[in-house]
């Protein structure tokens, strides 16, 4: 294969993951860190989830920048501005997923289980 067919084989995964962002942008007014940053909150929350009892785990400013690797005071900004939309609630011990089917309708758009 040359190198202007590995890059054309490129292009089509590369343009539905843009396709997939934007369709989120669209739909929820979300920029792509605001995204990582659900994503991150909601794999925290239901981390210790289990078929047989769910449970959920807040998600603090400090394990959010952890997971993702990003600044504390990014994270903390960005938490506020989604918070505001009314995506998470914020409690005494962190973030919580206002809603799991739309977290998942999110995730959906983002990682779907069949190609987009």
């Amino acid at each position: 294969m040359s190198s202007l067919d590995e890059l054309h084989s490129a292009l089509t995964p590369i343009n539905r993951a843009l396709d997939r962002l934007n369709r989120i942008k669209r739909r929820y007014g979300f920029d792509i860190d605001d995204i990582i940053i659900i994503a991150a909150c909601g794999a925290i929350n239901f981390a210790g989830a289990r078929h047989d009892m769910p449970f959920v785990q807040p998600a603090n400013v400090s394990s959010i920048a952890e997971y993702i690797r990003t600044p504390r005071e990014t994270v903390r900004r960005k938490l506020q501005v989604i918070e505001s939309r009314g995506f998470l609630q914020r409690y005494s011990g962190g973030y919580l997923i206002t809603s799991t089917r739309e977290w998942l309708s999110l995730m959906d758009i983002l990682v779907p289980k069949r190609p987009a």
